[in-house]
């Protein structure tokens, strides 16, 4: 559902809002677009006063998203294909030799282009974003190291994130990296 919402001053902003099972509001800005995610029972006077407390963060990260889009680099001159081609060689060179201690017999590694997840463990299959072939090795590392940790803890708690932490020590850098770099991975 798309809203138009005036911010005063001459200030007009439009919005994607997206009713979902969650618990919280949730603001977002892709593209130069600011979406709104909130819960199914929260009122819309409740989003407007939210959006409203915002507005300054809100202006900042369009503004930050539109300077990030003019001046994006020339797509990759990889293929979707190639990438995927060229993380796969690598994941299947790293993961039996780093995380021995991880019961990956049974596990299959996906490829494919997400637009919004470097990777995800589900019960049976590793799965990691194509884009992840631009990025730094210590950056696919951390990647592989995030979704290897959810074999053992199903959730983002203090546990996992201490799992992650044994395993690379400077996931918290390589994560800065990730959100910072985001836009420049292009296929």
């Amino acid at each position: 559902m798309l809203w138009q919402r005036g911010w005063g001053e001459g200030k007009e902003i439009d919005y994607k809002l997206i009713r979902s099972r969650r618990r919280s509001i949730c603001l977002m800005v892709r593209d130069g677009k600011l979406e709104v995610r909130a819960p199914y029972f929260a009122l819309r006077s409740t989003v407007e006063r939210f959006i409203t407390q915002k507005e300054s963060w809100i202006e900042k990260k369009i503004i930050e998203s539109r300077k990030r889009l003019a001046k994006k680099k020339k797509p990759s001159p990889y293929s979707e294909s190639e990438l995927n081609e060229k993380l796969e060689k690598y994941l299947q060179e790293l993961l039996p030799s780093r995380f021995a201690e991880f019961d990956l017999g049974n596990y299959k590694i996906r490829v494919k282009n997400y637009r919004s997840k470097w990777g995800s463990c589900s019960r049976k299959t590793l799965s990691f974003n194509s884009k992840l072939a631009l990025a730094p090795r210590d950056v696919i590392d951390y990647v592989v190291v995030h979704e290897l940790s959810h074999i053992k803890h199903k959730h983002h708690g203090k546990r996992f994130w201490l799992e992650v932490e044994k395993l690379c020590p400077d996931y918290k850098k390589l994560r800065r990296w990730l959100a910072k770099n985001n836009d420049e991975l292009i296929i």
